[in-house]
């Protein structure tokens, strides 16, 4: 069995002596975090947590039941547009179409402008639509709006270098919509400088502030703006927003769903950042108790004295520093440090050296075996049918509106859609897996060349490869996903020939590929509350196109390959043939 399992062992040496080497000048390239000399102090400030607690009672109070497309969404849509008015802002409202469980569903942005001495802008940014599971909906995100027009209210009279812009958005709980409305139709998002989104910051009980750097599918915030916020805090004796630790930093980078509406600017490569209220416990989170008497004005003052003070130390800079996304920042009160983004890309181009190896390998092994891979390489792509079938059946149903519509994200977090699975599309879906695994026999018995195991390995790791490339290059950090695989399928089939073990060694390999995305969704499933519903909401996810079709092929691809792989261990199993002979070390 040794002499089976030697080429991968080495290759598996080989590999690991690579990410060490990556890692270990990724560890050696720690450098200071960016500091800088700031001209803003705690004298030049004049937010007041009780002011801005008399906007949230207002809304929150005043405009109950403020859903996207409700009566009372647009009550509040047009009190707020008086309030920017009443200060001498330049104000409008921008309505567009969206559609909210397959019925059109009109939104509207309000906008406050104050004009400054140049075009180039900052953005503040908060919600005022709720979900509909909550009746004030105090906390999310009335005390974000709360903040932005005291905010509006204390630089309306006053001179600036840059125009200020006071975005209160519509559909945030759909998918960020109004933010996203606003980037894409603003006609120089190159001239903001930075945007800084207002959400969940309002907790009686928080004891801190964190920060959101997460871009809707592209984008993560400049570390700049991370470090200019937190040495502001530090300066003016306000709570210091703490950032993610590195693995949430890398996950994610790698999933790139933004819950707040930082995520629309950083995906136009807008510098941004979301900020919010920690608090120990908060049981209200879209819930009828997210109540007004919930809000604490001294956490609305901690929020809105430290992004007034970024407003203004931003006004009293020409430029801002230079973009730096990729990267990896270890936080510390004293200032931390950072890991810059070339040793980060080696390590990502490393993570794929044993799929390479172990691809380049089989195929010359089978190569020389006068078999070669190439022409079995539509096997693992008839593999990838059936998960494609399933696929394209979850866009017909959503088109045939037998799965609930949605401009973009379904249904928020508690909406009772989402514990509401449609069965009969659920069931179409399953049909169409079904008879694209018939398909894809169909084309392995009758259309293709005989499996020849060796071959056929060498094609299903060779077809990996290429999609594993094609991910780094997109988003290296979505590797993450397919890690297991590439570290447990070039062992497929299992060692142990000519038994039960061999085909239960194939399966446990197999299913240990997958081991990351099934835990993304049961992490997932916890964050949102929806436990084994969570799959029923990753098949909204597809039909909706949150997750991007080129993803969801990728995804196909990777599947085709592993069945191709898990069929050539069975197939290996059960006939218990000499894979070394064969140029497959039997493994």
């Amino acid at each position: 069995m040794y002499a089976r399992l030697k080429p991968l062992l080495l290759i598996l040496v080989i590999s690991l002596g690579a990410l060490w080497g990556a890692l270990s000048w990724a560890a050696a390239s720690k450098r200071q975090a960016p500091s800088f000399e700031l001209k803003v102090s705690a004298e030049d400030l004049s937010f007041e947590g009780e002011r801005a607690f008399e906007f949230v009672e207002a809304l929150a109070v005043g405009f109950p039941y403020r859903h996207s497309g409700a009566v009372n969404n647009r009550l509040a849509a047009s009190w707020l547009l008086e309030q920017f008015k009443g200060l001498g802002l330049e104000a409008y409202r921008d309505d567009f179409p969206t559609v909210l469980y397959s019925r059109p569903a009109p939104m509207t942005n309000v906008v406050g402008v104050k004009r400054g001495g140049t075009r180039e802008a900052i953005v503040v940014v908060a919600h005022y639509d709720q979900a509909t599971t909550t009746v004030q909906g105090a906390d999310n995100d009335a005390s974000g709006v709360g903040i932005t027009l005291h905010l509006a209210e204390i630089f309306a009279p006053e001179e600036t270098y840059y125009t200020l812009i006071f975005l209160i958005s519509d559909g945030e709980e759909y998918g960020m919509l109004g933010a996203k409305r606003f980037i894409d139709t603003y006609p120089r998002p190159d001239e903001i400088i930075a945007a800084v989104s207002l959400d969940n910051i309002g907790r009686y009980n928080a004891y801190g502030l964190g920060i959101a750097p997460i871009g809707q599918g592209k984008g993560y915030t400049d570390l700049w703006l991370v470090r200019l916020t937190q040495q502001i805090a530090e300066e003016a004796g306000l709570w210091r927003p703490t950032f993610p630790d590195p693995v949430t930093q890398v996950l994610e980078r790698a999933v790139l769903i933004s819950f707040t509406d930082q995520g629309p600017f950083l995906t136009r490569g807008v510098p941004a950042l979301g900020l919010g209220a920690h608090a120990e416990a908060w049981p209200y989170y879209h819930l009828p108790t997210d109540t007004i008497d919930r809000i604490g004005p001294a956490t609305l003052e901690q929020a809105g004295k430290l992004t007034e003070a970024v407003i203004r130390e931003l006004n009293l800079r020409e430029a801002a520093p230079p973009a730096q996304q990729d990267y990896l920042y270890l936080d510390r009160p004293a200032g931390g440090l950072f890991v810059p983004g070339l040793p980060l890309a080696a390590v990502r181009a490393a993570l794929l050296v044993p799929l390479v190896l172990a691809a380049a390998y089989y195929y010359n092994r089978a190569r020389g075996a006068g078999k070669g891979a190439i022409k079995f390489l539509p096997h693992a792509l008839v593999n990838a049918i059936p998960p494609l079938a399933g696929l394209l059946s979850l866009y017909l149903l959503n088109a045939a509106a037998l799965f609930p519509q949605f401009t973009f994200y379904p249904a928020p977090p508690l909406d009772p859609i989402l514990y509401r699975p449609r069965y009969f599309g659920i069931l179409l879906f399953a049909a169409a897996v079904v008879l694209g695994a018939f398909l894809a026999r169909y084309l392995r018995r009758r259309r293709l060349p005989p499996l020849d195991p060796a071959s056929a390995k060498a094609a299903a790791l060779l077809l990996l490869t290429v999609v594993a490339a094609a991910i780094l290059i997109k988003n290296g950090y979505a590797l993450v996903f397919i890690l297991p695989a590439i570290f447990f399928w070039p062992f497929l089939p299992g060692c142990f020939p000519k038994s039960k073990a061999g085909k239960i060694t194939s399966l446990v390999l197999f299913f240990a590929g997958g081991a990351a995305i099934f835990l993304l969704l049961y992490q997932y499933g916890l964050r949102i509350q929806l436990g084994g519903y969570i799959l029923w909401y990753l098949l909204l996810m597809l039909s909706l196109r949150m997750t991007a079709p080129y993803t969801a092929l990728a995804a196909c691809l990777v599947i085709g390959s592993g069945l191709t792989l898990l069929g050539v261990g069975v197939k290996a199993a059960a006939a218990g043939e000499d894979n070394s002979a064969s140029g497959s070390a039997g493994t």
